[in-house]
């Protein structure tokens, strides 16, 4: 059984039809989302980011990620766009429904990262 009650996102009182289909796919899409995850699937969400110069030694966290579903313990996974250079990159579950990655210089040098495309994948710890 699923921990989460799920209704159909049925039109509000005198919603106009414009207004009903984008809430309509946005609500089913998080349903989808949130089922896949409950029964052992993933969740992805690609975003950018242009993280600042890092020297050697310093990080930087990203901003809350939205993964619904999500809860700590749950395994994630990242991948970038770009080359970098020896930096180490990790994503985690932060708190429920919360990802966030983690850039770590250990080069021995400065390296400023461009801005880049950063995909995030979680999969439910069963």
């Amino acid at each position: 059984m699923l921990p989460y009650t799920y209704t159909f996102p049925y039109p509000r009182d005198k919603e106009p039809f414009e207004e009903y289909m984008p809430r309509l796919l946005r609500e089913l899409q998080d349903m989808y989302e949130r089922i896949s995850l409950e029964l052992g699937g993933y969740f992805e969400e690609t975003f950018t980011w242009n993280p600042g110069s890092l020297a050697d030694g310093v990080g930087e966290t990203s901003s809350d990620i939205p993964a619904p579903g999500a809860t700590l313990g749950d395994y994630v996974s990242v991948s970038c766009s770009l080359d970098l250079q020896g930096i180490l990159c990790t994503a985690y579950v932060q708190a429920t429904d919360v990802v966030r990655i983690r850039l770590q210089n250990e080069t021995g040098g400065t390296i400023d990262l461009a801005s880049g495309t950063f995909r995030i994948k979680v999969k439910k710890a069963l």
